[in-house]
């Protein structure tokens, strides 16, 4: 079970009704939120004050009390959902800078295709150029 998935299931126990006025042991929070598996003492404090951190506990250990209902946020999908929309950025941010990347790569072989081409094409313009004019001239003069 992910962090998210551990702070999302603490606060749906404490957001129910008959729980949201109590203070809770953080030692307890452990047998009372995670029946059927085990979360070490430690994970449930650093759980916690992380809770703590968001603003939806008070934690004066060894005990915590909910602040204020969370309904909506766990309703939008909780932490699991926020961890999964930063997941979606940073994925979005890789392909972005992969893009800026290759973009990148094609200016600077352009670039160079620009510098060998360059002066073959300005020789064969004033070249033409030169040849345009005499031939003009030599229309003129007949």
């Amino acid at each position: 079970m992910s962090e998210a998935e551990k702070k999302d299931k603490i606060l749906s126990f404490l957001n129910i009704e008959e729980n949201r006025n109590g203070f809770f042991q953080t030692a307890d929070l452990s047998n009372l939120v995670f029946k059927e598996e085990t979360v070490s003492y430690d994970e449930i404090r650093y759980l916690v004050k992380c809770l703590e951190e968001d603003g939806y506990l008070f934690y004066s250990a060894p005990s915590c009390k909910y602040l204020y209902p969370t309904t909506p946020f766990l309703e939008s999908g909780g932490y699991e959902a926020q961890e999964e929309s930063l997941k979606l950025e940073k994925e979005e941010e890789r392909k972005k800078d992969e893009a800026s990347y290759q973009k990148t790569l094609n200016e600077g072989k352009l670039a160079k295709w620009q510098v060998k081409i360059f002066w073959p094409a300005f020789i064969f313009t004033l070249v033409g150029s030169i040849l345009g004019i005499i031939s003009f001239y030599l229309q003129v003069r007949k």
